[in-house]
């Protein structure tokens, strides 16, 4: 691909050279002239696209005659402008210089000052980069009609299903589980399959040591005072919603029996632990062996377990020797778990394993004490 060449012959008064012969030349020859054409009356020449494609290397010289003077424009030439208006920015590149890409601003309409930084590197990295003059950069894409109209980012990814995102910090550090990422990311994004879907990963090199060493945090910050509502009409810092679509432009709420959220422990299909459904309900893996609680006073457990969590000091006082008693018991089967502050954190598992337990041995009390009515015929 070439560009059309074109300028103007004068002599030293300033007169446009009219009728003169000019040359095409391969850079540093003067033989074997690749075109010619003459000056017009205004001491214009031009050589057309075809003109200037016939160099194998796409580097070409300028030779104007006039009479025993002869004047090169030279390709090897080089310059020292102050400012330089021009409508289109051509750079050439390739093993022969055989391509060349143009810089075309967008139709603008008004005057505008581009500020380049200071870079010494790759400012567009790839072919299909596009920034707009609203501000939105394309990545393998042009245009998206719900995009922010002052400013975004679009990435198209293609068919791939890997990350599209992936965040770095400079700080010493390797996970080494190169499989997901490579071993100084710290953070993902991507395509959840190929169906689309959001994935969001963060890789965490650290055990855990407190309650912030999480490999995600979600942190949601609001202005006080947080809603208190208790209806359907709720809301909270953090919101996250279900929602279903039709596979056109409608979202509907789920069903009842339909799953909003659900928690996993591994990365495979049978590995759902908890199931929150669209009526509130709340399914927890069951799959586990549960404890039955037989060897112990259920009655009495639970009775410790309120004193033991109620925030009501008078129940705290009246309860505290159930408490002292058996609290060693409910830490052990993991009913409850201490914090530092003296309150506590409770299973609500194991808790509903004991409610059960202690409805089975009151049940079991309330049988014998019905048997022994009967045999005295009560």
């Amino acid at each position: 691909m070439g560009i059309e060449i074109t300028g103007f012959a004068y002599d030293s008064a300033g007169a446009a050279l009219a009728s003169k012969s000019v040359n095409l030349y391969d850079r540093n020859t003067t033989t074997n002239s690749r075109a010619s054409t003459t000056t017009n009356s205004d001491g214009k020449f031009t050589f057309s696209n075809s003109d200037v494609t016939v160099s194998s290397v796409y580097q070409m010289d300028v030779e104007i005659t006039d009479g025993s003077n002869k004047t090169r424009y030279k390709y090897d030439d080089e310059i020292m402008l102050q400012r330089v208006d021009v409508k289109d920015f051509v750079l050439r590149s390739g093993s022969a210089n055989q391509y060349v890409g143009t810089v075309v601003p967008t139709t603008l309409t008004a005057d505008r000052t581009y500020t380049l930084p200071n870079h010494t590197g790759n400012i567009l990295a790839a072919p299909s980069v596009t920034l707009d003059s609203a501000n939105r950069l394309f990545l393998n894409d042009t245009a998206s009609s719900s995009l922010n109209i002052n400013a975004g980012l679009c990435i198209n990814g293609g068919a791939s299903t890997t990350q599209m995102i992936e965040l770095k910090t400079g700080n010493s550090f390797a996970h080494g589980l190169t499989g997901t990422a490579e071993t100084d990311t710290f953070g993902t994004f991507g395509p959840a399959d190929s169906n689309g879907g959001l994935r969001i990963v963060g890789i965490n090199d650290a055990q855990q040591s407190d309650s912030f060493d999480g490999a995600v945090q979600i942190r949601g910050v609001q202005k006080a005072t947080a809603n208190s509502g208790s209806t359907n009409s709720a809301s909270a810092p953090v919101i996250i919603e279900g929602i279903e679509h039709d596979g056109s432009n409608g979202m509907s709420e789920l069903g009842a029996d339909e799953n909003v959220v659900v928690f996993k422990k591994a990365s495979t299909d049978s590995s759902t632990t908890h199931i929150f459904k669209g009526d509130g309900d709340i399914f927890v893996d069951g799959s586990t062996t549960i404890t039955a609680f037989d060897d112990y006073d259920d009655v009495a457990l639970l009775t410790a377990w309120n004193g033991a969590v109620t925030q009501d000091n008078r129940y705290k006082v009246e309860f505290k020797s159930w408490v002292d008693e058996h609290k060693d018991t409910l830490e052990s089967l993991g009913i409850i778990a201490p914090n530092s502050d003296g309150t506590f954190h409770y299973s609500i598992k194991n808790l509903n394993t004991l409610m059960v337990g202690a409805i089975r041995q009151l049940g079991a009390k309330v049988n014998k004490l019905e048997e022994q009515l009967a045999l005295k015929g009560a």
